[in-house]
């Protein structure tokens, strides 16, 4: 009898074990900060604008535009904001102009709410959050030391999207308003914009409260009215890769 204990009592104790493991390697924390790399390839973006244009000013535009932002987040809520500036200023004139964007995401009332700077211009957009058909494969990355799953969506119908999320951060959150996967995303990229996101580091230190805040910034616009003003703004810029952008 006592020898049929102890062993109850060892399997108990490897069963306890186990589950301490799993609940470890799940890493399902309450919030943080990510910091995303946000590039854009000039090169062919000024290709697709403008082909003299490109031939004449290539060789004087860097091939990247790189800046970097911060992702806010806890369990319910994320705030996209402006992060630190590059090593080596590659910024254009045009990405330039919409790196002090702020972008709220609720995911409990599934609302999002931005303030976008276009040239002189900042407008608050408030509306439901971004809709994208998710599909889920297989695949895999690493980003930023988390193993993380592949997904391919479409945003606005027609928008081609590959994110890459880890379910080992619960919050469905993403830079800007790429989100709604079972997870944190970790690394995007639309090739229409010839754009990628991906985290550099990920610190699951808990935000301060009142850190995540809905902006405010900005005058009032509905989506639609946003897109008509994108629309005439960039009108003279090619297929509409600035719109496109600034709608994200």
């Amino acid at each position: 009898m006592q020898r049929r204990t102890k062993t109850m009592n060892k399997i108990l104790i490897s069963i306890c074990f186990l589950a301490s493991l799993s609940l470890q390697a799940q890493q399902f924390v309450g919030g943080g900060i990510i910091e995303f790399e946000f590039k854009v390839s000039m090169h062919k973006l000024m290709k697709e604008q403008s082909p003299e244009w490109y031939e004449k000013m290539k060789d004087k535009t860097p091939k990247f535009d790189i800046h970097y932002n911060n992702l806010l987040f806890n369990d319910s809520q994320s705030l996209f904001t402006e992060g630190r500036e590059p090593d080596v200023k590659t910024r254009s004139f045009w990405y330039g102009t919409s790196n002090e964007n702020y972008i709220y995401n609720d995911f409990n009332k599934h609302t999002y709410t931005a303030s976008k700077q276009v040239y002189e211009e900042t407008f608050l957009l408030n509306d439901s959050t971004r809709k994208i058909v998710w599909k889920l494969t297989n695949d895999t990355r690493n980003i930023a030391g988390y193993e993380c799953k592949k997904a391919v969506g479409w945003m606005f119908d027609t928008v081609y999207i590959v994110a890459f999320y880890t379910d080992k951060i619960i919050c469905p959150g993403g830079p800007e308003s790429i989100t709604g996967l079972p997870g944190m995303i970790l690394g995007a990229a639309i090739p229409r914009i010839y754009s990628t996101w991906f985290a550099t580091k990920v610190d699951l230190t808990p935000v301060k409260e009142g850190s995540i805040r809905i902006p405010t910034k900005g005058k009032k616009i509905s989506f639609k009215e946003l897109q008509i003003k994108l629309t005439e703004t960039f009108k003279d810029w090619g297929k509409g890769s600035m719109v496109l952008r600034s709608l994200i």
